[in-house]
């Protein structure tokens, strides 16, 4: 890789020599050379630098290279400059040092725009002159650690505030506070940690109140555990003992300690943002306070912080940061009020007294400047005492009263202050609550009557700034120069050190700031009187005299941008303010000197009445935070997006400011964003995979949501502030139905592990387990006498629980449609090892661990639930149950098509027919009248349950519709669509009729849910795409218009040369065309194509359109217009129409890309199917047939008589001399190694099911038959994948190797897979021999000893035998807990067992090859093939079963990208072949095999998606299994031979019949569609362009790459921005270029489209982003600069590539 690992392993180099990995760009190279390199590496060879021009292996990847080593070394170099920021290849450094956890030491080499994620890093480091001898050895010293610079700083700089130059220790008060500390932390123990606090979200009673109660301060255990207080009355010192007490902790104890001022000005959202970035010394972009609060929970779930909570004004900012806290985080609380510690229910907090008289003097005569005692006759003496009874012990009394005392020998001057303190009334200590006659304020007084009166009024003047921030000098010396002109620079700092020695002026936290103490505040504010709004207007005309120019050009001293609007509203110019907030120049300016918060501040702390122009500016801001915080540069075009279509007259000038300045790159020519103003109130945002299902208490007040996921979790929440309560752990599958009793006590939960399980809904416990189901459970639902539910399964049965029931012996079968049924009478106790807990710290969870004792003292009955009644009727899977209100009745739907009433005392059932397709969910009306449903096809029933009659049927729907819910009121019903219909309507119940429709998810909607609240009706709707949104839900719902485009996603646009026509196709098949100066549509063809149009191409004279689509056929359509046309098949909205020309059929896979010759006289198209066909237009048939080397075209062109096809694994072709047929010549080119989305599977016969890795991270998956899938952990590193796995003839043992070298084995057989470690981490990283991958494991036998051994294959072809009893955790090293057994040529790619000891394994180079377990040695190796060898499997053989009387023998079939597969005869001591079969020309090389269970078939997978079975006799083909799915990963068979399953890439799992070819089953877990589907984009460059011939990638791994299609060589490798995305497995989702290359537009998964520049000097820059609310599936761009984007949702938006702008 590079020279040599970051270690100190080496022998010339000493053991305490740092290694730092220098990042810079290739302008920056000299001065690194001649500059760094001498200036830091010197002869002591303390440090160590690494440089990719010099260190790194000119064979290797400089990219490949610098990760590794990132990962090593002990620091991390980052020279910043204009060229680094601009660089893709820089930006990607900086993103892989952020994310490697090592501490960056920042210089910054000239003037360049900081980058953001850089931002949170504190002061950075400048260039010094190059003879500057301390700035390098200031460096050396941070890079080896000898220094804590904080210029150097990891992270945010955690300052504390500064200590008096005068102190008095308090090691009494430290002592005290530090112990309360250390005993508070002692209760916390770990069981605790995540939340255990009863002051978090007390339990709900069964009224659904909250409990507040409000403990004594001396109450003993009580109250907030992990929060410690110091109270204590102004100026008594709070501040100073907390700093002391911080440095303690932060020395003694080494915690780490961290430090907020709350004040009177205080937002929590920002000091929340600031402390998440200086605990993980990253930014992230936070919005909302519940995001922020979650976030900080999440990491501090398992550490031990402090947090210092400084003057704590108000309560509920202080709530809100200490319930963030988790883990044995503490938090330290200082107030003067002590009606905060009781409302925070602190339990422990230190009274700070004020100081005895013997302190007092001390810190007097200190501060006076003697450092001895007073003679008892010395004549100051007296006046001593009399200053100390003056101010009554409070050290800021005696620093402010010592302060008035200049000349410490002078009598007079203490006589006179004396005289002046004593003057001033008797001394007082009522406290906090008579601050203006308290000892401070008298101290303040005398202070400043001592002043000059020149010194007093520029005091009085610091009374216009705002509280608690730092004044720079630069803006005090402006201010006193309005009342004095001719102050000079020398005379404003004189001023100020006055005053600080007055202690009226305090240093602030930064250089040269100043701030005052709140208390000097309330002096100097009431002396300003009437005067104050015009000293705030002389301070804002002198910024705008400073430069003689606008506000927004004025300069920035650290104070203007921050608090500028402050001084205009204290200066009565609100008009001036209110024109400001919707200026853009203001807006772009204010945004880029602060930060969004700042920003965003600005208009909430006006708190006046907005004019509509500025809440409408608000509000799109507030829609736009998440853009904003991770990206300033997008703020015009965030406007231009949302505000568009306003009406306002300043918002339109707004928006033409937008343009005029043209200082955003990409402009939305329409809105294409979520307009502000509409009825979303919020967004929950926190899953990681689809909404299921979601549950709400019942009771008034505060309403708690229940939300089940995909991700096998149960998310708590509270649904007024959106704040996590608690996570539920438990379920093995997805859960997929919730329901809460109606008194809220209890909570049912269904799974697809086919279990109920019962939950104590106020604690958070878990009651017990119901088990009886056979499949997933769809559905529960509690009856109204709250001791009787029902669940629903996919094993198309209804089964009835009874609470704390008896077995009834005498009971009677059941009769239900001729059904004999028999009760099932098992009771499943609670038991603590089927769940687990983890909870979000917001509520106390009063035991993780329930026993039943507990159980049955604190719920109403026992808890013992019993199944009475299974009912059957439907023939389908079940897909939701409803009960009734006031009976004793149930409603169920299937896929059946049909809906069911159930009697429960009669147990009788009627059934409602009248859909066409499956229903997916039932809701009944409150008083039991009527019966909604909703159904796939299309349409929400309406029925009457009395007469069972379809009243209404409800259209509207564009696919089916998966959910429904009904008002409280029973007036309305929502209804929300599944799949490619992302909408919710909201319809009349009883009138049928639409009244409202929302928009804003982009996935389909699987719960909905409407609920009364305190602030009225709301909604609740869960998506696929993870997130949870609350509507408002009035009784004339606001209706949100649709955006341009389709109902479905959109996978292809393309423009036409001249830029006037673009055409956009989505999933459905619909195909619109678009005029774009307009931007309107001018035709639409609903079905254009049966499924899915993923191709489309526009001719350049505008005449012609091509599509190309997954039905396999290439459309070509007349752009025609012709106003007389009566074809039906279209819609006309302007006077251009589509009329379809010819079908072109030929491809027998789904079609990905068309090209249209220069002339429009030929086609190109390219599919899944490796085919490539050149149609004549004019003909409409195909005139040449190509065949590429691989399969998945993505991209074709023509480059003049040539035609260039790009497969999705970078392999190119080119066929030239197109017009010969004779003469056509096929060139391959082999570009960049391309990652497939493939993984081990393995099939378990015995048990129907498919074992295989995941596509995206590290654990593995189960499959079942019915697509039931169940994920666990395998222990390995997070962001690693499986590289290889197996599961042991019993099913109980899995072991699997990863990306990361890890060997790790579980336990399949229990609920919680116990690791054991084979290989870790940490010895990868120790060891460079062990980071071989491991790419094929076979399980050979299990021991007499109960161990099992297992065999590796690795990349180089090394076999190594390992003991399932010999992990990490029993032998220390790991070279003892294997055995080498021999190699083979090439990686090894497959194993299977001939025996309980011999394996075969296949290889790389072509062999095969026999080892022995026991004699522990390979025992045969011999060629085999001529090339790969994809896969080896053993068989019975069929009719040669005399073969197999040999013991330890077995016949292996093995498979070869040769395109043969042989048959072999195989024994411990010989080889011989019995079958050879050369696969067809059109039949691609066999990737996988499986055999049939009684040895007379065989199965093939190959790239074509095509699984192929042949007679294991014969070798004839027998049947096809064509698939739409791709990648197949793994084949196996059932145990009974009748069915085959199959694993596909991306997560598709198919089952197929294998005697009729029928496909039962193919799914995808969680029926998401995520862009995992595809791996890489590709777009081609003709060689006529000024940068050559060229195709430009992107993949999976979140790079765009730009290669020679001639030569194959990488020319740029453009990384895409790491925003730490929640659920996106694929990063870039499109790609596309300008004609000449010098432009590549790519979108990616986190919903930005980026714009990349390629000059022709080579150097690549990212010009300019978008970020929208929906992935871009589909992007293209033309010369002019015009974009075309299709999303996720199935909008068609069009930007406008302005003039560029570096970000």
């Amino acid at each position: 890789m590079a020279a040599e690992c970051p270690t100190a392993s080496g022998a010339d180099v000493p053991e305490t020599t740092c290694f730092a990995l220098v990042s810079y760009s290739d302008s920056d190279k000299d001065w690194v050379l001649k500059h760094l390199v001498p200036n830091v590496e010197r002869d002591d060879k303390i440090v160590q630098l690494f440089l990719k021009d010099r260190d790194f292996e000119p064979d290797v990847s400089k990219l490949d290279a610098y990760s590794e080593i990132a990962r090593n070394c002990d620091k991390i170099v980052v020279l910043l400059s204009r060229s680094y920021v601009r660089n893709g290849a820089c930006v990607w450094e900086l993103d892989q040092a952020l994310s490697s956890g090592h501490r960056l030491v920042p210089i910054v080499l000239s003037d360049c725009d900081v980058p953001q994620t850089l931002r949170p890093f504190g002061p950075l480091v400048y260039r010094a002159g190059a003879g500057d001898g301390d700035f390098w050895e200031r460096l050396r010293d941070t890079i080896t650690g000898k220094t804590k610079d904080p210029s150097f700083a990891r992270g945010r700089t955690k300052t504390f505030p500064k200590l008096p130059t005068v102190l008095t220790p308090r090691t009494a008060d430290v002592s005290a506070v530090c112990g309360m500390v250390r005993e508070a932390r002692v209760s916390l123990s770990p069981m605790t940690s995540a939340g255990d606090r009863t002051h978090a979200l007390p339990p709900m009673t069964s009224a659904g109140y909250r409990t507040h109660a409000l403990p004594p301060m001396t109450s003993a255990g009580g109250g907030a555990q992990h929060v410690v207080g110091i109270w204590g009355m102004g100026g008594s010192g709070k501040t100073v003992l907390a700093v002391l007490v911080a440095q303690a902790l932060a020395q003694e104890d080494r915690r780490e300690v961290f430090w907020m001022t709350s004040g009177r000005r205080n937002s929590v959202l920002e000091n929340l943002v600031d402390l998440f970035a200086d605990m993980t010394c990253s930014y992230l972009p936070f919005t909302e306070l519940s995001d922020i609060i979650s976030a900080i929970r999440h990491h501090t779930h398992d550490k031990d912080y402090v947090i210092v909570l400084d003057d704590v004004r108000n309560v509920e900012h202080a709530e809100d940061i200490i319930d963030a806290m988790a883990g044995r985080c503490q938090v330290l609380v200082t107030s003067r009020d002590v009606q905060v510690f009781r409302a925070l229910q602190v339990s422990q907090v230190h009274n700070l007294k004020t100081f005895e008289k013997r302190e007092s003097e001390t810190l007097l005569l200190k501060k006076i400047g003697l450092s001895y005692a007073l003679d008892p006759f010395d004549e100051r003496r007296v006046m001593v005492d009399v200053i100390l009874q003056a101010c009554g012990g409070l050290p800021l009394a005696i620093s402010v009263g010592a302060a008035t005392i200049q000349n410490s020998e002078d009598v007079n001057v203490w006589r006179s202050t004396a005289r002046a303190l004593k003057s001033h009334g008797p001394s007082t200590k009522e406290g906090t609550g008579n601050r203006h006659v308290s000892n401070v304020l008298k101290s303040f007084a005398v202070s400043l009557n001592a002043l000059t009166p020149a010194l007093q009024r520029r005091f009085v003047l610091c009374g216009v700034f705002p509280d608690n921030v730092d004044i720079p000098m630069d803006t005090l010396a402006m201010l006193w120069r309005t009342e004095c002109t001719n102050l000079s620079e020398v005379e404003s700092q004189r001023s100020a050190e006055s005053l600080i020695q007055r202690s009226l002026l305090l240093e602030g936290r930064k250089p040269s700031t100043y701030r005052l103490h709140d208390i000097a505040q309330d002096i100097a504010r009431p002396k300003l009187g009437d005067e104050e709004p015009s000293v705030h207007r002389r301070l804002i005309a002198s910024y705008r005299a400073k430069l003689g120019r606008s506000l927004e050009d004025c300069w920035d001293d650290g104070y203007f941008f921050q608090h500028i609007s402050y001084h205009f509203k204290q200066a009565g110019m609100t008009d001036k303010l209110m024109k400001m907030f919707v200026s853009y120049s203001w807006l772009k300016v204010k945004l880029e000197r602060t930060d969004f918060f700042a920003l965003l501040s600005e208009f909430k702390n006006v708190e006046l009445d907005l004019p509509e122009s500025v809440v409408q500016v608000y509000e799109a801001l507030t829609l736009s935070g998440r853009v904003l915080c991770a990206d300033k540069t997008q703020l015009g075009a965030q406007l231009l997006g949302r505000l568009t279509k306003s009406t306002n007259k300043d918002i339109i000038q707004l928006l033409q400011e937008v343009e005029d300045r043209s200082q955003v790159a990409l402009h939305p020519c329409r809105q294409c964003l979520t307009a502000p103003g509409g009825p979303t109130i919020g967004t929950y945002n926190r899953l990681q995979e689809a909404v299921l299902c979601i549950a709400v208490t019942n009771a008034l007040g505060p309403k708690r949501v229940f939300m089940g996921s995909a991700d096998r979790t149960i998310r708590v929440w509270d649904l007024e502030s959106c704040r996590d309560v608690s996570v539920l752990l438990g379920h093995h599958g997805d859960v997929t139905a919730l329901a809460i009793r109606k008194d809220d006590a209890i909570l049912a939960s269904g799974s697809r592990d086919s279990a109920v399980r019962i939950w104590d809904a106020d604690r958070l416990t878990l009651l017990c387990t119901l088990e009886g189901h056979r499949g997933s459970v769809n559905g529960v639902a509690f009856l109204e006498d709250g001791a009787t539910l029902v669940s629903v399964s996919s094993d198309q049965t209804v089964k009835v629980w009874k609470l704390d029931a008896l077995p009834e012996p005498q009971a009677s079968n059941v009769m239900l449609s001729g059904s004999h049924l028999t009760p099932i009478t098992s009771i499943i106790w609670p038991t603590t090892k089927d769940f687990e807990i983890e909870t979000v710290p917001r509520t106390q969870l009063l035991s993780t661990s329930p026993t039943e004792s507990d159980d049955a003292r604190d719920l109403p009955g026992p808890n013992t639930w019993l199944c009475v009644s299974t009912l059957v009727g439907h023939t389908g899977e079940i897909n939701g149950v409803c009960a009734f209100h006031h009976k004793n009745m149930v409603t169920t739907c299937s896929n059946d098509n049909t809906v069911r009433l159930w009697d429960l005392d009669s147990l009788q059932s009627h059934c409602l027919e009248g859909h066409e397709k499956a229903v997916l969910d039932v809701a009944i009306t409150t008083d039991d009248s009527f019966l909604v449903s909703a159904s796939g096809d299309r349409q929400v029933g309406v029925w009457d349950v009395d007469t069972r009659d379809l009243l209404h049927k409800l259209v509207g729907h564009t696919d089916m519709v998966a959910a429904i819910a009904i008002t409280p009121d029973d007036a309305n019903l929502v209804s929300g669509g599944g799949m490619d219909d992302t909408t919710i309507r909201i319809w009349k119940l009883r009138e049928g009729n639409q009244v409202g429709t929302f928009r804003g998810h982009g996935e389909g909607i699987k719960a909905l849910i409407a609920v009364d609240t305190e602030k009225g009706r709301m909604l609740l709707s869960g998506s696929v795409e993870a997130t949870c949104r609350i509507w408002k839900l009035e009784d004339a719902p606001q209706d949100v218009a649709p955006l341009l485009g389709h109902d479905s996603p959109v996978y292809a646009v393309a423009i036409s040369r001249k830029g006037r026509l673009a055409v956009s196709g989505s999933r459905s098949g619909e195909l619109k065309l678009w005029n774009l100066h307009s931007g309107e549509t001018e035709a639409v063809v609903r079905s254009a194509h049966s499924r899915s149009i993923r191709a489309l191409a526009v001719s350049e004279d505008e005449s012609m359109v091509v599509s190309g689509s997954k039905d396999r056929k290439v459309k070509i359509w007349d752009v025609s217009q012709d106003t007389e046309t009566s074809s039906d098949i279209f819609r006309s909205v302007q006077p251009s129409y589509l009329f379809e020309r010819s079908v072109l059929r030929g491809h027998v896979g789904a079609v990905q890309c068309v090209a249209i010759s220069q002339d429009s006289k030929l086609v190109v198209s390219g599919g899944w199917d490796n085919l490539v066909f050149l149609w004549n237009v004019q003909k409409g048939r195909c005139a040449r047939k190509f065949v590429h080397v691989s399969y998945g075209i993505m991209s074709v062109v023509f480059c003049k008589q040539s035609v260039v096809a790009c497969a999705r694994d970078n392999v190119v072709c080119r066929w030239d001399g197109l017009t010969a047929e004779d003469k056509t010549k096929r060139t391959v080119v082999r570009g960049p190694s391309a990652r497939w989305l493939s993984y081990p599977a393995m099939m378990l016969p015995d048990e129907a099911k498919i074992v295989s890795g995941c596509p995206e991270d590290e654990r593995y998956c189960q499959w079942d038959r019915i697509g039931r899938q169940s994920l666990g952990s395998c222990g390995h590193p997070i962001g690693s994948v499986l590289t290889a796995l197996a599961v042991s003839c019993d099913g109980r043992t899995l072991v699997s190797a990863s990306t990361a070298g890890t060997i790790t084995s579980i336990n399949l057989s229990t609920s919680r897979n116990d690791v054991t470690h084979f290989v870790t981490q940490k010895e990868v990283v120790a060891r460079s021999e062990l980071k071989k991958q491991t790419s094929a494991i076979t399980i050979l036998e299990t021991g007499t000893e109960g161990h099992t051994v297992f065999l590796t294959g690795d990349v180089q072809g090394a076999v190594k035998m390992w003991r399932t009893d010999r992990g990490a955790d029993v032998v220390r090293y790991v070279k003892d807990r294997f055995e080498v057994l021999g190699a083979a040529l090439g990686q090894i790619t497959s194993f299977c067992n001939l025996s309980r000891h011999l394996a075969v394994s296949g290889s790389g180079g072509g062999t095969l090859a026999v080892w022995d377990a026991r004699e522990r040695r390979r025992r045969d190796c011999w060629e085999a093939h001529d090339a790969v060898v994809t896969d080896v499997v053993t068989t019975d053989g069929g009719g040669r079963q005399t073969i197999l009387s040999v013991p330890n023998t077995r016949l292996v079939l093995s498979a070869s990208l040769d395109r043969t597969i042989k048959l072999w005869f195989v024994s411990a001591s010989s080889y011989q072949p019995l079958h050879l079969m050369f696969l067809p020309r059109d039949c691609p090389p066999a990737l996988r095999l499986a055999t049939a269970p009684d040895g007379c078939h065989f199965v093939t997978g190959s790239v074509d998606n095509k699984l192929r079975a042949y007679d294991a006799n014969t070798f004839e083909l027998v049947k096809e299994y064509p698939s739409d799915y791709y990648g197949v990963n793994c084949v196996g068979f059932t145990a009974d031979g009748r069915e085959m399953m199959c694993s596909y890439s991306g997560g598709f799992l198919g089952v197929w019949d294998f005697n009729t070819g029928e496909c039962v089953n193919a799914k995808r877990d969680n029926t998401t569609r995520r862009p995992d589907t595809w791996c890489h984009f590709s777009a081609v460059v003709p060689d006529t362009c000024q940068v050559g011939p060229i195709v430009v990638t992107g993949d999976s791994q979140n790079k765009v790459t730009v290669w020679d299609y001639v030569t194959g060589d990488v020319k740029h490798c453009l990384q895409v921005p790491n925003r730490k995305l929640r659920r996106c497995s694929q990063e870039v989702t499109c790609v596309t270029v300008t004609s000449d290359g010098s432009r590549i537009v790519s979108g990616s998964a986190d919903m930005t489209l980026r714009v990349w520049a390629i000059a022709p000097s080579g150097e690549t820059n990212l010009l300019c982003q978008f970020t929208f609310e929906h992935a871009p599936r589909a992007a293209v761009i033309t010369d002019t600069g015009k974009i075309c984007v299709g999303l996720s949702n199935g909008q068609v938006c069009f930007l406008q590539l302005k003039e560029p702008v570096i970000v």
